[in-house]
């Protein structure tokens, strides 16, 4: 098992995350206006919340030599 910090990822990978969950709401609520920035804010406040410093993942996961 690897570990990783999920606060890390999420900012290392943030313009990633921010696109996926705007286009997701947007497939999911069509008529429906979102703050992006604010979301991608509140997602990242209930990562942190949840998740404690680190969590376990598979090792299938991670690529460390790369």
């Amino acid at each position: 098992m690897a570990r990783v910090k999920p606060e890390e990822i999420i900012e290392d990978l943030s313009s990633f995350f921010k696109r996926a969950m705007q286009e997701a709401v947007k497939d999911t609520f069509p008529n429906q206006e979102i703050d992006s920035d604010a979301l991608f804010r509140n997602f990242k406040r209930q990562v942190r919340r949840r998740s404690g410093s680190w969590q376990n993942v598979s090792d299938r996961a991670v690529q460390s030599d790369y």
